[in-house]
């Protein structure tokens, strides 16, 4: 036995596709027998599969013919048995160690593989996995008994968890009504009093079709009279017999503890979003519920095949027992599988309830998880790999020194830009919570950390401090999309909605060859539509052609990829006019190939590379429209922005339409002559953007 795994020498031949030799077995009595005989089946089965059993055997698709050369003689190894243990040294009963998983490898017995001249014996196989049955209640007695403990240890012996904590309660909770009586559920207001409490992160679904209960101004006093039971959708009753089972009474429910047709009411509960989760005893997270209706805690295990092994770890030990069933897939009923993977988790709120809370229960087919800032858990017990995809946004800790607070802005800065970037890919169901969903983050990050306070320009989703480099976002693969009602301005990465992304800091310029002159002058107020700008003194450059590259270079080179277009200048250059709304536009050229012809021909030199924010070809690369550079930052690639120049109420204003660099993949200006302030054709402008 080594790093809590047992690896025996079992192994047996079978035939396929009957495995008449496990069929024997079974038949004789032995359940693992059936049990794995169904499992490595299934593996073949054609889909649907039938009530009994499994389907049909995939005759003219095996599993391995995209792979042998020639047919096989069917023979089956069955074999590599790994049994694992639990990862704590006693089980919840104290016993030394318990296994709670097997897993086994099966493939051919003997393949023939022309090409190598010779026969391999078990190069191929594939992995098939058991667990331990779950417990036929979600809310038996031990998972309520794990699910305390699990609680109770993190609010004792995790400093991580407890940094930061403040006794603190919602405006609003349920109260779900004496413990030693049947529910009683009814909305009170705490008068800023605390109380412990639970909170539910889950999804709405389709409101249109079938809405949650919520609280509305029309409403709110008979939700503060009583809310029967049998008024509250399933998610929600859930919720209520789950709080009460953990010995909680108060529970936070979104749409029953906001007022959602008083604006006032929601701006002013919605600041206090990152307490509500952050402060909360738990979270209950209905991870598998896709809607409030579906409910979170209903098991069903009839239909599960099992088989009841007996072990002995010791020679003398008293032999225990384990019942397994065979593992669904290669993600269902792990963490990656029920928890990262889940569609809750691809939903914007989400986002920053998960990121916030203190600690979660999540809920997802068959099982229960935990999750909080220092560990993972799940009811079977299994290990959970340490790497995380998700962060949680970390406690605020004292930091003494003047450089300590400055790396841990730098830190929880790079932590923003990592949510937002996954963030962008989340769904909302109504566009214009973009920038709503992702507030009580920022609000986290300015309250938790000394230097961010009053910087975040919350219109725009971006911090004044890190302006320079929050500007050069860019578009990432998948589908980007502009909405139709304006939500944000041009140069915020809310005005899109599709994966977006921030490079690293990296120097790319040479400060001998470049000085940069961008400065921030203005941050509007955001009090308006009209107000959302931002003024800043640049270097701009007007660009004359712009051509997508060689699709094959697109993709050879990986930096085409994000780069996919190229800047072009005329040669000579033309001089930039003083006045910005005097600019003369440049004939284009008509098609394509008289572009691409005149590029060669030496008409025009190149000075850069962009990415556009949109798949505008035909209304920015082959029209008259006219489109300048604009240079942001030497420290980064993208070096800059793309914009197009628009006559608003008289003035000249700036829309953004892309990214680009002036920087090749050596550090050096693609053209350096036209950044020279005497003879080049670069001038520094103030220009207003929206």
């Amino acid at each position: 036995m080594s790093n809590n795994l047992i690896k025996t020498n079992y192994s047996r031949i079978d035939k396929y596709p009957d495995f008449p030799s496990l069929k024997a077995t079974a038949k004789a009595g032995c359940g693992f027998c059936h049990l794995l005989r169904k499992t490595i089946r299934y593996a073949w089965a054609a889909r649907p599969m039938e009530e009994w059993g499994v389907g049909p055997i995939r005759e003219q698709e095996g599993l391995w013919n995209d792979i042998l050369e020639e047919s096989w003689d069917g023979k089956i190894k069955i074999h590599k048995a790994v049994f694992s243990l639990a990862p704590h040294s006693e089980d919840s009963s104290g016993n030394p160690n318990t296994v709670i998983s097997l897993g086994m490898e099966f493939g051919p017995l003997t393949t023939f593989m022309p090409k190598l001249g010779s026969k391999q014996h078990g190069d191929i196989g594939r992995v098939i996995g058991f667990k331990t049955i779950p417990s036929r209640q979600t809310l038996g007695l031990e998972n309520v008994n794990l699910m305390t403990q699990w609680i109770a240890e993190c609010k004792l012996d995790h400093p991580q968890c407890l940094a930061g904590m403040i006794n603190w309660c919602p405006s609003r909770v349920l109260d779900t009504g004496s413990p030693s009586e049947p529910p009683n559920v009814r909305l009170i207001e705490t008068a800023d009093f605390p109380v412990p409490y639970t909170a539910l992160s889950h999804m709405w679904g389709d409101v249109n079709y079938y809405a949650p209960l919520r609280a509305f101004k029309s409403n709110y006093d008979d939700l503060k009279t009583n809310i029967p039971m049998s008024n509250l959708p399933r998610n929600f009753k859930e919720a209520v017999v789950l709080t009460r089972a953990l010995g909680l009474r108060y529970l936070w429910i979104d749409s029953l503890c906001i007022i959602q047709d008083d604006a006032e009411d929601w701006r002013r509960e919605a600041a206090t979003m990152f307490q509500v989760y952050s402060a909360a005893e738990v979270t209950i997270v209905a991870t598998s519920a896709t809607s409030t209706h579906d409910g979170f805690l209903k098991r069903d295990l009839s239909n599960m095949a099992a088989a009841k092994l007996e072990y002995c770890l010791e020679p003398d030990s008293k032999p225990s027992h384990i019942v397994l069933v065979a593992q669904d897939d290669v993600e269902t009923g792990t963490w990656y599988g029920d928890v990262e993977d889940s569609l809750w988790n691809t939903r914007g709120w989400t986002m920053q309830e998960r990121r916030l809370s203190s600690r979660m229960l999540h809920f997802s087919k068959n099982k229960i998880y935990f999750e909080c800032r220092t560990c993972r858990r799940s009811e079977e017990n299994e290990p959970i790999p340490e790497y995380r995809q998700f962060d949680l946004w970390p406690r605020s800790d004292a930091a003494h020194s003047a450089k300590d607070k400055e790396d841990a802005k730098d830190r929880l800065y790079r932590l923003w830009i990592k949510t937002v970037q996954e963030y962008s890919a989340r769904k909302l169901t109504k566009g214009f919570d973009k920038l709503t969903a992702i507030y009580s983050v920022a609000f986290a990050m300015s309250t938790g950390t000394e230097g961010f306070k009053d910087r975040y320009i919350d219109y725009a989703g971006l911090w004044s401090e890190y302006l320079q480099h929050g500007l050069l976002w860019q578009v990432r693969d998948g589908a980007i999309e502009k909405p139709k009602e304006y939500r944000a301005p041009s140069w915020s990465w809310a005005a899109l909605d599709g994966r977006l992304g921030w490079n690293e800091f990296k120097n790319f310029a040479k400060p001998s060859h470049f000085h940069n002159d961008f400065a921030v002058l203005e941050i509007g107020s955001g009090k308006s539509d009209e107000n959302k700008f931002l003024k800043v003194k640049a270097t701009i450059l007007p660009i004359d052609l712009v051509l997508e590259c060689d699709e094959d270079d697109r993709w050879v080179y990986g930096s085409r990829s994000n780069f996919p277009h190229d800047l072009y200048v005329r040669t000579p250059s033309l001089q930039l006019e003083t006045q910005l709304n005097e600019i003369s536009v440049t004939t284009r050229l008509g098609t394509p190939r008289e572009r691409y012809d005149a590029v060669e021909d030496g008409q025009y030199i190149k000075i850069g590379e962009a990415r556009l924010d949109l798949d505008d070809k035909e209304n920015l690369t082959l029209s008259d429209r006219q489109l300048y550079y604009m240079h942001v930052d030497n420290l980064c690639r993208p070096s800059g922005l793309v914009f197009e120049s628009v006559i608003k109420n008289g003035e000249t204003k700036w829309l953004r339409v892309g990214v680009a660099t002036v920087f090749g993949k050596d550090s050096e200006l693609f053209q350096e002559d036209v950044w020279d302030k005497q003879d080049g054709m670069a001038e520094t402008c103030v220009l207003h953007m929206i």
